[in-house]
């Protein structure tokens, strides 16, 4: 019969307990949902800059292999020149074919070619900083 003793003071806390319980843990429940919300924010700013990263990788890549090409081409062209110059320097010295104004032309030619090959090389170098820079960031 002692057992059928109901004490109001543990009654009192039991239910209040009970009654107290969802509150702390809705609190709890929102904190978790806040903290998932946040970490997968970050996950897609992760994914995000990852992909910007990769792509601004890949354009000074492209970039890089474009300049190198027309630095090829355009030292081909310069060479071409120069023996282009050459060349009507000799006809003018052994033979009266070619006037001065043909040399003088196709130095100028050979000269400009050099400057665009300076240029090329200069844009060639240049993408590969930025390549460097890419890759560094």
């Amino acid at each position: 019969m002692g057992d059928m003793i109901v004490d109001p003071a543990k009654m009192l806390l039991t239910l209040v307990g009970g009654l107290t319980q969802p509150i702390f843990q809705n609190g709890r429940l929102r904190a978790d949902h806040k903290i998932a919300q946040s970490q997968q924010q970050a996950q897609i700013a992760f994914g995000d800059a990852l992909l910007r990263a990769g792509c601004e990788v890949a354009d000074a890549l492209s970039e890089c292999r474009a300049a190198e090409q027309k630095a090829t081409l355009r030292k081909a062209q310069s060479d071409a020149a120069q023996k282009a110059f050459e060349n009507s320097l000799l006809l003018m010295q052994h033979s009266q074919s070619v006037g001065y104004l043909e040399v003088l032309t196709a130095q100028s030619s050979w000269l400009n070619a050099q400057l665009q090959t300076t240029a090329d090389r200069l844009q060639w170098q240049q993408a590969k900083i930025n390549l460097y820079k890419a890759l560094c960031r």
